[in-house]
């Protein structure tokens, strides 16, 4: 069973291909999951680069306002 291929002492052909099949879909699950928490980490370190961006532009303008 340990080689990656069915033993038929102990379980059918039909129980290892949905074995392997399950290891399959966790594996990719796990992938999945795992690029889509560094994109969410992308995104929000964007967000708030622009945010701190749009605070200093605000903290300019507000600069400007008290000159004029």
């Amino acid at each position: 069973m340990g080689n990656g291929t069915p033993s038929d002492e102990y379980e059918s052909v039909e129980m290892w291909f949905m074995r392997r099949t399950t290891d399959r879909l966790v594996r990719e699950n796990f992938e999945m999951t795992d690029r889509l928490v560094k994109e969410d980490f992308t995104m929000r370190t964007i967000i708030n680069t622009s945010v701190r961006e749009l605070n200093d532009i605000h903290q300019q303008i507000s600069g400007l306002k008290e000159v004029i």
